[in-house]
């Protein structure tokens, strides 16, 4: 199965390669080789498994950056304009604010 996996994966790779580049021939070249492949349903499930796990770290630590810059400015803001920030992300229940369990 990892070497079915892997052949999945390196499929998808191409593909984005193909369209970043724009390469309408390589892309077809690529849908005529894909044809004459076959994959099992475990196979396929196991490979978009290792997809969203890509996709879910990518998002959260695309996050924790942005969270960071957030903070990096409104810590460059005056108090008083920290201080209504932090009120209207308390309303609505958003903790970026509020300090990590350990360092109170």
């Amino acid at each position: 199965m990892e070497e079915t996996k892997n052949k999945i994966l390196q499929y998808i790779e191409d593909i984005i390669y193909m369209k970043k580049h724009e390469d309408k021939e390589g892309m077809a070249a690529l849908q005529r080789e894909g044809e004459a492949e076959s994959v099992t349903l475990k196979d396929v499930g196991f490979a978009l498994l290792s997809l969203m796990d890509d996709v879910a770290i990518h998002v959260d630590t695309s996050q924790a950056l942005m969270e960071m810059r957030l903070l990096a400015l409104v810590s460059c803001l005056d108090e008083e304009t920290q201080i209504k920030i932090q009120k209207v992300f308390a309303e609505h229940e958003d903790d970026l604010f509020d300090e990590p369990e350990g360092n109170e």
